[in-house]
């Protein structure tokens, strides 16, 4: 069993997860995370659609389904986000960087939201003698 540390929340997995940090303290926001070979598809239309330019796909389709979130990532995958478990099934030749990078950006700030915990969408950069500029915004704006 892997644990990885995501900000204040620790993910444990029976897949390794080579770019996460690991974690080997307690949190009291956890998840587990497994591996399935498909999720059932949504029924309804898409709570949010996020990404689309100019006519494009999606690059974040989000559905509601029940207590849980269903997340559609072309290329990468789906996931079924609860409060309680992370569940993911990977599109054929997803790299595990993707996986990756999708679960820090997507999945567990959906699963800190189903939890009642806020989650910043923001990026920063440190300069010298000024100290940190953050810059939020909604996901595409182009920070």
């Amino acid at each position: 069993m892997y644990r990885y540390q995501l900000g204040s929340a620790v993910l444990t997995s029976d897949e390794p997860l080579p770019s996460l940090p690991t974690s080997a303290g307690p949190s009291d926001v956890s998840w587990r995370l497994r591996r399935v070979e498909s999720l059932p598809a949504p029924s309804g239309p898409p709570l949010v659609a996020i990404g689309a330019r100019d006519g494009g796909r999606p690059s974040v389709v989000v559905h509601r389904c029940g207590a849980a979130h269903h997340l559609e990532l072309p290329r990468v995958g789906c996931f079924r986000v609860a409060a309680d478990e992370l569940a993911f099934a990977l599109e054929p030749g997803c790299s595990w960087s993707a996986l990756e990078q999708a679960l820090v950006d997507q999945v567990v700030p959906r699963a800190l939201h189903l939890r009642g915990r806020p989650c910043l969408h923001a990026s920063a950069a440190s300069v010298d003698g000024v100290g940190a500029i953050a810059l939020v915004g909604e996901s595409g704006a182009g920070k």
